[in-house]
């Protein structure tokens, strides 16, 4: 499993301006993070998340800039 998330890491980088490029993002959007395994992402998984359910620890509002 280590190896898997290892390789995972390290091929994401190289993945995600084809998938950046396909994603379509709009002002008013919101944007969920996945939680991590590790500080203050596991404990805040730890205190809210439900088991068998998808774990998000953060989430952004899409804004765009007054110059645009």
């Amino acid at each position: 499993m280590r190896g898997f998330l290892l390789a995972l890491s390290l091929l994401m980088p190289m993945l995600w301006p084809g998938v950046a490029a396909a994603l379509e993002v709009r002002e008013g959007d919101l944007l969920f993070v996945t939680a991590g395994r590790s500080g203050l992402s596991a404990a805040i998984d730890d205190a809210t998340g439900k088991q068998g359910a998808p774990s998000f620890d953060h989430v952004a509002l899409v804004a765009a800039a007054p110059d645009g």
